[in-house]
């Protein structure tokens, strides 16, 4: 397994190759899902997480950047019934 730091850099790496702007509201969601280590996480659990470190990150925030991730694969999701 890789550091947690490359692997942060890596990740941002990929949204800025992609015209992205690392934002603090981006850096904080990249790293609660680094934190999470592997654990299968809601997108509501992660704005959770997000808010109690960064109140003013909107939900919306934390769900337009998971679909980014996900289109540059970094991220998968499953729709649960």
């Amino acid at each position: 397994m890789t550091d947690p730091d490359e692997r942060l850099a890596t990740i941002l790496g990929l949204v800025r190759a992609r015209g992205g702007r690392i934002t603090t509201p981006r850096r904080a969601i990249v790293m609660a899902l680094l934190a999470a280590d592997n654990e299968h996480v809601t997108a509501d659990q992660l704005a959770d997480t997000v808010q109690q470190a960064h109140p003013d990150v909107h939900r919306s925030t934390v769900y337009r950047t998971l679909d980014a991730l996900t289109e540059m694969g970094v991220v998968g999701h499953v729709h649960l019934g």
